[in-house]
């Protein structure tokens, strides 16, 4: 890994400790087929992300980690869905906004 993100082994100190959880059967990645965002608003992808994510959501009865490649995006679909999702979604990013 180290050497994927250009570190030489003198530039770093790591360790493996390895883990308990087993990935191949408590674990899932979803990757949704929809059309790629573009940069204009209103675009499908910002329209279909919250529905999908919404049906994901109800699917994993509110188990699910979603990750999101800005804090716009994630806001964006934070206040799509926490109102039809009552006390299960919550946002690490609420303390950016207006930032």
């Amino acid at each position: 890994m180290a050497g994927q993100l250009g570190l030489a082994a003198d530039q770093y100190r790591g360790v493996d400790v390895g883990t308990n959880f087993d990935y191949q059967h408590q674990a899932l990645t979803y990757v949704p087929t929809i059309a790629a965002p573009s940069n204009e608003p209103g675009n499908d992808w910002e329209r279909a992300l919250p529905i999908q994510i919404k049906a994901l959501l109800d699917a994993s009865q509110g188990r699910a980690l979603v990750l999101f490649t800005s804090i716009k995006q994630l806001n964006n679909v934070y206040d799509a869905i926490s109102d039809v999702v009552p006390g299960r979604a919550t946002s690490r990013a609420s303390s950016t906004r207006g930032s």
